[in-house]
């Protein structure tokens, strides 16, 4: 078992019915991240933060095999960068040839609280598994910080105090910090 009580929940059906996309999936107790957060203290925010760090490694630390010699999603898509599935600027990041992150460890790659399950103060789940692959710690990061958290400049003219703002980009750094000893 690589997560260490992190359960990644399985999917008991992916598909369409009636044209519709249909996701059945296990159920899990507790709730997403981003529904308890309004109720949390600082503290618990943090701890959050910090259990997020240790799962991020605990996954870092899945290596591909031998032979992958170049960034991977784990659900293969030979049409990626032109069918809309990952924003443009993703597929810059990953597979631009300005990218030299050697690392191909695996990440989730949408890191984001609503794809978190918590229970009693824990981080109990995972989901949203379509965009994890062996891509790294810097690139993911990366995605991270430019596409997946808010940036400051797109609120400028919102009428945020500085409070709000720190509140929403909170997870903006969760790459910055514990970085595995092997690509510092």
């Amino acid at each position: 078992m690589v997560l260490f009580n992190v359960k990644v929940l399985e999917i008991y059906f992916a598909g369409k019915i009636n044209g519709h996309q249909v996701l059945a999936q296990e159920r899990l107790p507790g709730v997403g991240l981003s529904v308890a957060w309004p109720y949390l203290s600082g503290e618990q925010r943090k701890s959050y933060k910090e259990q997020a760090r240790k799962i991020l490694n605990q996954l870092h630390n899945i290596k591909p095999y031998q032979r992958l010699k170049a960034r991977s999603y784990i659900v293969l898509d030979p049409n990626i960068l032109s069918n809309g599935r990952i924003n443009p600027l993703e597929g810059e990041i990953l597979f631009s040839a300005a990218n030299h992150d050697p690392d191909l460890s695996f990440a989730h790659n949408d890191f984001t609280e609503s794809n978190y399950i918590v229970n009693n103060d824990t981080i109990v789940g995972l989901i949203d598994w379509e965009m994890a692959g062996f891509l790294g710690w810097k690139t993911v990061g990366e995605i991270h910080r430019r596409i997946r958290t808010p940036q400051r400049e797109h609120f400028v003219k919102a009428n945020l105090s500085e409070a709000q703002l720190q509140d929403m980009m909170f997870w903006n750094d969760l790459y910055d910090e514990d970085v595995p000893e092997s690509i510092r």
